[in-house]
């Protein structure tokens, strides 16, 4: 009875070994994972800084039909 008991004993803190590398791994990729999305935001922000570029002006005093392909029948 008292070998069993001791068995029982390892098993138990192995699955507590278990758990406690799970938890830390679970809490290594939750921490990467927030990096990850705190430089997206960074990186979109610095989109929506960029200045944006406009279409170049129609200086050549046709009507704008001519600025347009005809589609292929």
């Amino acid at each position: 009875m008292l070998g069993r008991k001791k068995m029982r004993s390892c098993v138990g803190r192995e699955k507590d070994r278990t758990n406690f590398y799970s938890e830390r791994r679970r809490v290594a990729e939750q921490e990467n994972m927030s990096e990850t999305v705190q430089q997206i935001k960074e990186q979109v922000m610095n989109l929506a800084r960029r200045p944006t570029t406009l279409a170049p002006d129609d200086s050549d005093g046709e009507s704008d039909d001519d600025d347009y392909v005809e589609p292929t029948p």
